[in-house]
């Protein structure tokens, strides 16, 4: 990092120069490293997928074989949630031979770099200072990576994945000024994670409505009043427009649950399959939980992150606000805009529970990214400073570029090293199926047959032996009542069908709802399994009923649809 105390700053546009070029080298090569880390993860067994791909991939088998999963109740839900732009890439993999599993393995590879470049490219705009430029760009793109691979955003491959290249591209081409990229953002956004959109949207106001209050001064930019409302007007009027077919669509699935049903339904609370409302522990409920807070503490990961929150107090001190590194800084405002139009929408969306989805859909993402750039930047100027004070006590430029350099190459292990202290680190949330057998055996019957069982085991069914099942935890979504009331009705069906010492319960559950094998495994009939499911408890009274106690004889035995399956699950 060059000397910038004292004479006007060094600024370097774009990707100009080497430094620049080799500081986007050494981002994208470690978040390559990252991602096919995870990748090899995911090829050594054919029976692996990422835990949230068994909902929104596994029928998208339908691409290779359109006759899988006929009137399958799950399968066409999750069709039917499916951007367009993400079922259309799909559905083009699958015409050239990629399977929709290997497809969601090799995206967050390409996802991930090219969220990475717009990241790094992004620092560049906001520090535009050869040499502390690209240092702020590289620990910008690790810590996000770093960030990233710790959790199950990217690596999913899901609809969510696409937020991040999506969103930080769009901020790139926002702070540019260049219109026609951020409308193709725009609508990438809508085509592959709508929610994206609104945190556009939401920053576009937010920044126009500082334009209006600026009294016509230019930004940041050197964009006049006009030019800026006009910039703005266009993006917003093409943001509504990508977003009304989303809002005038009517779903064979809806209507979206209230909140007044959601209070109603243990899923809901502490325990339960999509845990919400939390009044006991007001704090997290608002900061940290995964559904209903900001997510404040999965932000600052690693440890490196939280230099973010040294960036504010660092700029209130004048020798670095005006020191020629202080000064070379510009587009600042788009880090607290960008938390304000958050903010909005995660408010909003707690307002009007759950029309908009999950208020942290609104918050987690976004705070991240500016986290890390904050931090980025933080670590810059803290280098900066102490650059300047070794000046003032080392007489010699030997050793002040000594010391310069061993404090770059110090902070650049200690961020690169931070993240391999957790053992579990790169996380792919890779499920794996354990039952081969199983599934050749299911995959060897007609493609109609139906399966019931209350297994952890069949959540995998659907993705490796392309068969439907009634009901699984994993796919028990309730956000739309018309889905998950029809859902919920056929998990009661099979928990009393199950433990009813009445064959003629189960003989009609079978006929009604025509299934055709019936899973069990090794904890069926466990007691103590049973109490402890959190997502079976839900399900209330069948729990409670006679029949479901630790006595040997007054449990109901296998019948023979338990002896027919192969392997674990049926013994």
């Amino acid at each position: 990092m060059p000397t910038t105390t004292g004479g006007p700053p060094q600024t370097v546009q774009g990707s100009a120069g080497p430094g620049w070029r080799l500081g986007l080298g050494a981002s994208l090569a470690l978040a390559l490293v990252y991602s096919l880390w995870v990748l090899h993860q995911g090829l050594q067994n054919p029976n692996i997928i990422q835990d949230d791909a068994r909902q929104h991939v596994f029928w998208m088998q339908r691409f290779l074989d359109p006759g899988l999963f006929p009137q399958d109740p799950i399968a066409d839900y999750f069709q039917s949630v499916a951007p367009w732009g993400y079922a259309q890439l799909y559905r083009g993999a699958a015409a050239l031979g990629i399977s929709p599993s290997l497809m969601s393995k090799l995206l967050p590879t390409a996802l991930g770099l090219v969220m990475t470049g717009f990241c790094y490219g992004l620092v560049g705009e906001l520090l535009p200072v050869a040499g502390a430029g690209p240092l702020a760009g590289v620990l910008a793109s690790w810590l996000l990576n770093q960030n990233l691979w710790l959790q199950d955003g990217i690596v999913s491959g899901t609809p969510k994945a696409f937020l991040y290249p999506t969103l930080l591209g769009f901020l790139y081409f926002f702070v540019r000024r260049s219109l026609w990229p951020c409308l193709l953002l725009l609508l990438l956004q809508a085509l592959f994670y709508p929610l994206t959109v609104f945190l556009s949207a939401g920053l576009l106001a937010v920044d126009g409505l500082a334009g209006w209050l600026s009294g016509g001064r230019a930004d940041a930019g050197g964009s006049g009043q006009r030019d800026r409302l006009r910039f703005n007007g266009i993006a917003i009027a093409l943001a509504i427009a990508v977003l009304l077919p989303y809002a005038l669509r009517s779903s064979e699935f809806g209507p979206v649950i209230t909140a007044a049903q959601a209070r109603t339904l243990p899923e809901f609370f502490p325990g339960g399959r999509s845990a919400f409302f939390n009044d006991a522990h007001p704090w997290d409920f608002w900061l940290n939980d995964g559904r209903s807070g900001l997510r404040l503490a999965s932000a600052l990961r690693p440890d490196g992150a939280y230099a973010a929150l040294l960036l504010p107090l660092l700029l209130r001190i004048k020798s670095i606000r005006q020191s020629a590194l202080g000064r070379s800084l510009r587009h600042l405002s788009l880090l607290p805009q960008l938390l304000l139009a958050s903010l909005g929408w995660f408010l909003l969306a707690h307002g009007l529970l759950f029309r908009l989805h999950l208020p942290s859909r609104y918050s987690q993402h976004s705070l991240k990214m500016v986290v890390v750039v904050a931090a980025a930047l933080a670590w810059v100027l803290l280098l900066d400073a102490g650059q300047t004070w070794l000046a003032a006590r080392l007489r010699t430029g030997a050793g002040r570029r000594l010391g310069r350099w061993v404090s770059v190459a110090l902070l650049l292990v200690w961020v690169l090293l931070v993240p391999w202290g957790d053992p579990k680190f790169p996380r792919s949330y890779n499920v794996q199926g354990n039952y081969p057998a199983l599934y050749g055996f299911l995959q060897a019957q007609p493609r109609d047959i139906v399966i019931a069982s209350l297994s952890e085991a069949a959540n995998n069914l659907p993705s490796f032996a392309q068969r439907s099942i009634l009901v699984g935890s994993e796919y028990a979504i309730p956000y739309h009542w018309g889905y998950y009331q029809g859902f919920r009705e056929r998990a009661i069906a099979t928990l009393t069908a199950q433990y009813s010492p009445d064959l003629e319960i189960l003989q009609g559950t079978i006929r009604q709802y025509g299934i055709d094998f019936w899973l069990l495994d090794a904890q069926s009939f466990n007691p103590e399994a049973l109490t402890s499911n959190a997502w079976l408890r839900a399900f209330g009274p069948p729990m409670q009923r006679p029949w479901v106690s630790s006595s040997p004889a007054a449990r109901p035995r296998p019948g023979p649809m338990g002896r027919d399956l192969p392997g674990p699950p049926g013994r």
